[in-house]
């Protein structure tokens, strides 16, 4: 009998607490506008080079793997001249060399317009081209670090490559101190079958976001400064190209890629500056209020590469073989040459 007593009591509790919670609703409406992010970079160059990237903001509906049908993107300077942007890569990615009668210089300023299928019209701020810094001289070393081996649970002293920069801090107009961006590729060469060699060029590390902030330094050159890391891996048994594209930025990209580099390597300490809205410079022209985020820049890349053999990491040659593995090419590229 007590135990019937206790059996009724517990439902009766169950029954209570369940009516005391609200319920809470997970999916957005359907009508709801979508955010949208656009990223954008014009490199001025021989030819220039614009990149757009446009893409839906995450969320949780039903819709999130939806696409953001584009109408038509476009390049802009401030005297209203238009460059129309054509060469679609994937669904919301283009990349164009732009033709020279539309006219790249450091004194004009350049905003990109994107206008969607549903109405929707996206501009970003005017922005002028940064001009380039030279890079003196990119070296490496190889040292070494503690890596956890997840069989044994031990940390192992393990190979690592680490890359130096030499390049001024001090940009000749007007003797201000630059914000710097790197980017870091690697070209190997594969063998995907039986007498077929495939080249590739891709990011070293696509986590990596590189920065550097001229006015942290009182000197005027930086020399010999390490700026990225890599574990030294089976590619380094064969030829092996690093590349390093410099970029100068004005001190709002700088502070945009600042912020994406910290909301990409958070690693959950609880002594991180709280994650928050990263700042744009893009708007929504349409009249419409939503969600926004990207930003679009433009600046003049410097551009190194070297070459790293196995004989300088300590590696025997072997080339490696890669089934299945996207091929990008299989001439080498003009710079390749063989390492004995």
């Amino acid at each position: 009998m007590l135990i019937q007593i206790r059996i009724r009591f517990l439902l009766a509790f169950l029954l209570l607490l369940a009516s005391c919670i609200d319920e809470i609703e997970l999916v957005p409406e359907k009508d709801q506008l979508k955010g949208v992010a656009i990223n954008a970079s014009l490199i001025k160059g021989d030819p220039s080079i614009i990149s757009v990237l446009v893409k839906p903001i995450f969320t949780f509906s039903g819709d999130s793997r939806a696409i953001t049908p584009v109408d038509e993107v476009y390049l802009q300077n401030e005297q209203g001249e238009q460059y129309l942007i054509e060469n679609r890569v994937a669904i919301g990615q283009y990349w164009q060399r732009i033709d020279p009668s539309f006219d790249i210089n450091y004194e004009d300023r350049y905003q990109i317009v994107a206008k969607l299928a549903d109405g929707r019209v996206y501009e970003s701020a005017f922005v002028q081209v940064r001009p380039k810094i030279p890079i003196t001289s990119l070296n490496f070393e190889i040292i070494q670090q503690n890596l956890l081996n997840p069989t044994t649970g031990n940390l192992e002293a393990r190979d690592f490559i680490q890359y130096t920069i030499s390049t001024p801090v001090v940009t000749s107009s007007m003797g201000k101190k630059p914000y710097l961006r790197w980017k870091s590729l690697k070209t190997n060469r594969y063998l995907i079958e039986q007498g077929i060699i495939c080249y590739t060029t891709q990011s070293a590390d696509v986590n990596y976001i590189g920065l550097f902030d001229g006015n942290q330094f009182t000197t005027d050159t930086l020399t010999d400064f390490p700026f990225f890391t890599d574990f030294v891996d089976g590619s380094f048994s064969d030829t092996y190209y690093f590349t390093v594209l410099q970029e100068s930025l004005t001190e709002e990209a700088y502070q945009y890629w600042n912020q994406v580099s910290l909301s990409i390597n958070r690693d959950g300490n609880m002594f991180e500056p709280a994650a928050g809205l990263i700042s744009t410079n893009i708007r929504n022209a349409s009249g419409v209020e939503d969600e926004v985020q990207g930003f679009f820049y433009a600046t003049e890349q410097s551009v190194i590469t070297i070459r790293i053999c196995p004989s300088d990491v300590g590696r025997s040659t072997q080339i490696q073989v890669c089934n299945g593995c996207l091929c990008q090419r299989t001439e080498p590229p003009l710079f390749w040459e063989l390492c004995d």
